[in-house]
C-alpha cells in the first residue's frame, strides 16, 4: 500500500492523465473498489444524493459478471470524490453508461496499467525523496491503501470489511491486523 504522502503525490500527478483515468485512480483510492468493479461501474450505480456507490458487478476478462463474492454492496463517497465524479460526468463528451470508458466502452485493464498506471508510478518516484519511494505497487494495492488508511485511524473493522466486500470481518482482520497496532495497545490499557 502507499502512505498519505505518496497518495497525495500520486493523485496530484494523476491530474496529467486523461480525465477518465484521473477519476478512475481517484475513485480506486477513495473507495477500495476492485479493478473489475471499477471497470463495470455505471452511472446508474452512483447515488450522488446519498453519497453512495452501489457495487453489483465486475468486468473480468471482458465479461460482465457478479462481484467476486457474488454479493452486492455499497461504498460511501467522500465529498471530494463526489466533486471529481460530477466533473468527470460533465466533461464526458461521449455518452456511455460506463463511468470509466474510452469511446463508450469500458477501459481496458492492460491499457490502463501499462499506458497510465505504471508510468504514473515512475513519475511519483521522481517526485518523491528516497525514503518515500513507491516499490512494487500493483493496482490492487490501491485497495489495500484504502483499507490501511481507515483501519490505522480506528475505523471499525466491520465497516471496512463491508466496504471492501470481504466475506467476513475475520478475513479483513487476518489481512490487515498488522496495520492495527493501536488496537493491541488499546486492549492492554483496558486490561
Amino acid at each position: 500500500s502507499i502512505n498519505e504522502k505518496q497518495q497525495a503525490v500520486f493523485l496530484e500527478l494523476a491530474k496529467d492523465c486523461p480525465q477518465t483515468y484521473y477519476a478512475f485512480f481517484y475513485t480506486a483510492l477513495k473507495t477500495g473498489m476492485r479493478r473489475g468493479e471499477l471497470l463495470a461501474l455505471e452511472w446508474s450505480d452512483i447515488d450522488f444524493k446519498n453519497s453512495k456507490i452501489w457495487i453489483n458487478k465486475q468486468i473480468y476478462i471482458g465479461i460482465t459478471q457478479t462481484t467476486k463474492t457474488g454479493k452486492e454492496r455499497y461504498v460511501d463517497m467522500p465529498s471530494s470524490l463526489i466533486e471529481i465524479l460530477k466533473e468527470h460526468k460533465q466533461a464526458n463528451n461521449v455518452l456511455s453508461k460506463y463511468v470509466f470508458h474510452t469511446n463508450g466502452r469500458p477501459l481496458h485493464p492492460y491499457n490502463m496499467e501499462e499506458t497510465y498506471f505504471k508510468p504514473l508510478l515512475n513519475k511519483c518516484n521522481e517526485a518523491l525523496d528516497e525514503e518515500n519511494q513507491i516499490t512494487k505497487l500493483r493496482f490492487h494495492d490501491l485497495r489495500h491503501s484504502f483499507a490501511t488508511y481507515l483501519l490505522s485511524r480506528g475505523v471499525p473493522v466491520k465497516y471496512v470489511s463491508e466496504r471492501l466486500g470481504h466475506a467476513t470481518a475475520r478475513m479483513t482482520l487476518d489481512v490487515y491486523a498488522s496495520v492495527m497496532p493501536s488496537v493491541k495497545y488499546g486492549a492492554l490499557d483496558l486490561l
